[in-house]
């Protein structure tokens, strides 16, 4: 997507990437298991 983009790959934006990534899957693992917590107690 970078490249289509026109966006120099560089040390910062490599970092930026990496850092954007992991908060993006920090933050899916933190919804699913508040997800299945309340599935849970509504049962």
């Amino acid at each position: 997507m970078l490249g289509i983009l026109g966006i120099p790959l560089d040390m910062m934006t490599i970092t930026v990437a990496a850092i954007s990534v992991g908060m993006a899957v920090d933050n899916t693992i933190h919804y699913l298991f508040r997800y299945k917590t309340e599935t849970q107690q509504d049962e």
